[in-house]
Parts: structure tokens; sequence; C-alpha cells
């Protein structure tokens, strides 16, 4: 919790004069502090800080309540949202955060430590919401032990991202898409389009269905190459034209990957 200190100057210029009205001082105090008390109820953010809970009996309801107070407030430390069991039927947009930094990450993590425990799930019906996940512009971000499950066919992103982001991880989480027989870039699975990016990393991920398993463009500009990109120990299995399709990076890490094709398309 933070506490907020104020100091309080009162200049007090009042002249009693005999023939005007007496000034009452007992009252003179008494508005001030009245001002006072709710000036600051209306003037103080709380800056978020250490863990919270989403879910039922959460601190928050869902992802989207979550990630407004984000948002609104910013933080002032490392932040993790613990995530209770359950089926959450959402959209969530991460953006830029004030106060987060590579030491103030910003956490969503299965309660449990389970990724099937938690499964984050939308219905995109366009291309403006094919997401589950949409990172715009966002830094400092953790996804661990979730499911993330895109429901539409014709549209079936799981994750997105675009604007500058930077120092994203997706780890140990399960990304599916619908299986479809269709080369089609909007039928997902994860599609990454930043205008720059660097220090993404995928470790230790079940990749599922979808065109495309893994889409990652490192920027917009032909001359960026994105760094610090790395694709770990995931597990792609069952996308249609590509499993991994990787553009514009520099010193790439990719190791220790499987990946099953749904056709002979590689």
């Amino acid at each position: 919790m933070i506490k907020a200190k104020q100091k309080i100057q009162i200049h007090m210029d009042t002249v009693l004069q005999p023939e005007k009205k007496r000034f009452s001082f007992q009252k003179g105090v008494i508005f001030l502090l009245l001002f006072f008390h709710f000036s600051l109820g209306f003037s103080v953010a709380q800056q978020l800080s250490g863990s919270y809970s989403i879910g039922v009996s959460g601190d928050y309801s869902t992802f989207s309540d979550a990630v407004s107070a984000l948002t609104t407030n910013g933080i002032s430390g490392p932040v993790i949202f613990d995530v209770q069991s359950g089926t959450y039927t959402e959209q969530v947009v991460l953006g830029a955060i004030a106060g987060a930094s590579e030491t103030n990450t910003i956490t969503f993590q299965s309660q449990s430590g389970n990724a099937e425990d938690v499964v984050l799930q939308y219905t995109a019906t366009g291309t403006a919401d094919n997401y589950v996940i949409h990172f715009d512009g966002a830094e400092h971000i953790v996804l661990n032990n979730l499911k993330i499950q895109a429901l539409g066919t014709a549209y079936a992103r799981t994750l997105h991202a675009q604007g500058a982001i930077q120092n994203i991880t997706i780890e140990q989480c399960i990304l599916e898409a619908p299986d479809t027989g269709v080369s089609n870039w909007e039928r997902g699975n994860i599609v990454f389009q930043p205008t720059t990016s660097s220090s993404v990393k995928f470790l230790s991920n079940t990749i599922l269905g979808g065109s495309i398993g893994m889409y990652y463009k490192g920027g917009t500009d032909v001359n960026y190459r994105a760094p610090g990109f790395e694709f770990r120990d995931n597990e792609v299995t069952g996308p249609y034209a590509y499993g991994v399709f990787l553009q514009y990076l520099t010193d790439a890490v990719i190791e220790g990957n499987t990946l099953t094709m749904r056709s002979s398309n590689l």
C-alpha cells in the first residue's frame, strides 16, 4: 500500500476590524480540514505492486478488470496476477503500462501452476477483433501456465502484436487455434507484426492448430532487425501452411523444438 504524505501550509491574513463581522477561527479550521479530507481522496492514485488474484473471489473478476487497473494506475514494483481456475471468455489488450521495466515486470499466471486450469478464450468474427490477447506497444509482460484458445474458424489468432513491443515472454502456455486445411494468415495461430521489437521469448509452450503455428516479423522497416528472439523447447503440432515463419531478426536462438505439420507442407 502506498501512503501519501501531504504538507499543508495555511496562510491566514485575516485582520479583525471592530466595525466588521468577527472571523470565526473554529469554522475556518473545520472547513480546511474537510477540504483536505476530500481533496486527498481524489488526488492520490494507487499504483500496483506485489501479488493480486483474478477470478470469482479474486481482487479482479476478469483479465480486463486487472488490465484496466494497470492502465489507470501504473505500477511501482513487480506485479503478479495469480489467475484462479476457470474459463474466461474475453479479449485482452495489453499496451504500455506506466512504471513497467525490466525489473518491474507484469506476470499473468495460473494460480494452480497448471495451464489447463485457466482457459482464456474468445470467438473472433472479423479482422478487427482477430485475437484473444493483443499486444499493442506492450513491454515487460510475462504469460505463464495459461491456456489461450481461439474459437473462431475464419478468424483464429490466439496472440497478436503490433506497435513497438519489448521484453514479452510466453512460457509453458497452451496456444490453441482450430484445425484448418486452408493457408490463410487470419486463421492463426500466433501472429506478431510489430513496428519494432526486442526480447520476445517463447519458452516450453504447446502450440496447436491454425494455418501458421508461429509468425513473427521483427519490424516493419526492411533494414531493421529485431534482437533477442528466443524460441526454445516448444511443441508445435498441427499447423497447415507453416510451422514457424520468421523475418527481420538478428541473433535469434531457436533450439529444442518439435514440429508436426497437419499436411506435408513445411
